[in-house]
C-alpha cells in the first residue's frame, strides 16, 4: 500500500536522470553564447582587474585616525580644509543644516573620492552625494547621548534579566 505523496526510489530515479544536464547539452550551450553563472561572475572580476599586470587597481591610501579626527571638525574648518585641499571641490560645496554636502554631475575619480574620504565626507547613496557631519554626524550624537543620559543600575540584569518596565 502506497501512501499519498510518498514516491517510490525508482520513480525519484527517474526525475532526478530527467533533470540532469548531460555534457552534449553544457557544449551546445557554450556554443550558443550562454554561461553559467559562475562563469558570469568570473568574466566581470576580470574586467574589473587592471588590464596591465591582471591584478585588481589599488585603492588610494585614505588615514582613517586623521578621517576620523576630521569628522569632529566645525563647519568653518572643513570648509577651510576643503578649500586649501581641493579647490574644485569647494566650489561644489553647499552648507545644509550643520552638514557640509558635495554634489558631483557624474562619478568623481578615485583620488577625488579618495580625497573627500581623508577630510571626513562620507557618500550618501539616498541623497547621491558626499556629506561631512561637522562634529554632528549620529554617531558623536549617540555617543554623547550615552555618556550624559542616566542608566539603570546593573543590578537590574543580574536579577531579572535585561530592564523591562513592565515587569515592575
Amino acid at each position: 500500500m502506497e501512501v499519498k505523496g510518498d514516491k517510490t526510489e525508482t520513480n525519484s530515479r527517474a526525475l532526478k536522470k530527467k533533470t540532469m544536464k548531460t555534457n552534449k547539452q553544457n557544449k551546445k550551450e557554450k556554443m550558443n553564447g550562454l554561461q553559467s553563472q559562475s562563469e558570469q561572475l568570473g568574466t566581470e572580476t576580470a574586467s574589473n582587474a587592471d588590464q596591465t599586470n591582471g591584478k585588481p587597481k589599488a585603492k588610494p591610501y585614505v588615514n582613517y585616525k586623521e578621517r576620523d579626527a576630521n569628522r569632529q571638525l566645525p563647519t568653518d574648518r572643513v570648509l577651510e580644509l576643503l578649500r586649501s585641499k581641493m579647490p574644485e571641490q569647494y566650489g561644489l560645496a553647499e552648507i545644509v543644516g550643520k552638514w557640509v554636502w558635495v554634489t558631483f554631475g557624474e562619478i568623481p575619480s578615485d583620488k577625488i573620492r579618495a580625497g573627500l574620504s581623508q577630510i571626513g565626507f562620507h557618500w550618501n547613496n539616498a541623497r547621491k552625494c558626499w556629506q561631512h557631519p561637522c562634529g554632528h554626524g549620529p554617531h558623536a550624537a549617540h555617543r554623547t547621548a550615552r555618556n550624559t543620559a542616566a542608566t539603570f543600575p546593573q543590578i537590574f540584569n543580574r536579577v531579572s534579566g535585561p530592564y523591562n518596565p513592565r515587569r515592575l
